[in-house]
């Protein structure tokens, strides 16, 4: 049954923007050009986007290709490079997290593949390894083109936490729908003759090896010469000879074969099936919503500085929330629905929370299928 892989693009901060679905192992390139790229056309309103990733996308032909239509790109160069001495680097501070950081950085102009200009912006660490990060950007600053290239990271925090918290990976139903009956898959039939040249291939090497060890150890007082060799060795010679003809014609067979071929070619249609797609897509997006509504409520936690580190405690904090016991109370006369909450365990906690209900109760929100209006409260 085919899988499914997920694109996740996320925004400037690491929030969740939005996720593609394609087909199993589908080339990251492939729908970076064809499924992400027009989204975020859309999204920013043609106006010029920075893509961050890593190795995976090394592509030079594509950077060009992608920066004369708008789109920029920031990602961590690949294959070998020569050192730079250590004098090309500059002491830089930088913000993460709200925490003041120090880098060792370098910047110079370089050609790659011979395709193009780009800019490189190293990193000296204190090991003295040098991390290489290339842009097609050049209006960035060193310290902002190191800061988004590292805070690429940050988005395997969300998915840390998503698949701890939100049950990302989790099967959501094991329905079945029917999959598209065109679609190339690799062939069966080249691939198990691949398989049996590389056993015959083992075995001929194997036949070799035993040949040259006894030519090797041959007593020449015996058999002088190789025809000597070969006919007190009937028959040896000539079985190599038979099973590298055989190699060699299973290798026309093979090279003669399509790497890939329509499924249809190989199932009944009605056994063309894949894993239901509508309901993960839809709960996949419901708590990708649930996220950044989170993230919201971090964002208005951190303003009432109950927290020292919120970065670190805020979604902490609001899952003890949603845990947190409550008194539901109609008040019919007066139109309001109260939650009372208990009280928390700390006295910032407590504070925290007092706050959060006072903002969201300025939003009037009514309980679903009811006039009756939604009031917060915290001890």
């Amino acid at each position: 049954m085919p899988a499914t892989t997920y694109f996740w693009v996320n925004g400037t901060n690491c929030e969740p923007l939005f996720f593609v679905t394609t087909e199993a192992n589908n080339s990251l390139l492939s729908t970076v050009e064809n499924d992400i790229i027009p989204e975020l056309n859309r999204l920013s309103k043609n106006d010029r986007v920075t893509l961050v990733f890593d190795r995976e996308g090394w592509s030079p032909d594509r950077f060009f290709k992608w920066r004369k239509s708008g789109v920029d790109v920031l990602t961590y160069r690949k294959g070998k490079y020569k050192q730079w001495p250590k004098d090309c680097f500059i002491e830089v501070t930088s913000q993460v997290r709200g925490e003041s950081v120090t880098y060792m950085l370098g910047e110079r102009s370089i050609k790659i593949n011979k395709k193009g200009w780009v800019r490189e912006v190293r990193r000296l660490c204190d090991n003295g390894h040098q991390t290489s990060v290339i842009s097609t950007r050049q209006d960035l600053s060193m310290e902002q083109v190191a800061r988004r290239m590292f805070f690429r990271w940050n988005q395997e925090n969300y998915f840390k936490y998503m698949r701890e918290e939100y049950s990302l990976d989790h099967l959501v139903s094991r329905d079945v729908e029917q999959a598209d009956v065109e679609r190339m898959v690799p062939n069966p039939q080249k691939k198990q003759m691949t398989k049996e040249c590389s056993k015959k291939l083992r075995q001929l090497n194997k036949k070799k090896e035993y040949y040259a060890t006894k030519a090797t150890n041959n007593d020449e007082k015996k058999c002088r010469t190789m025809r000597g060799f070969n006919i007190s060795n009937y028959g040896l010679k000539t079985e190599i000879k038979r099973m590298e003809e055989e190699i060699e014609s299973l290798k026309v067979q093979i090279k003669q074969l399509p790497d890939k071929i329509k499924i249809k070619e190989i199932l009944n249609e009605d056994e063309i099936v894949r894993l239901e797609t509508e309901k993960k897509r839809l709960t996949d997006a419901i708590k990708m919503t649930c996220y950044r509504a989170e993230t919201e409520m971090i964002k208005i936690i951190e303003k009432t500085k109950c927290f020292a580190r919120t970065i670190d405690e805020g979604r902490v904090f609001i899952k003890k929330v949603f845990q947190q016991p409550a008194d539901i109370i109609p008040n019919q006369d007066d139109g309001r629905l109260d939650v009372r909450f208990h009280t928390m365990s700390t006295m910032r906690e407590n504070k925290a929370l007092k706050e959060l209900c006072s903002i969201v109760n300025k939003e009037n929100f009514s309980y679903p299928g009811t006039k009756l209006k939604l009031v917060f409260k915290a001890e």
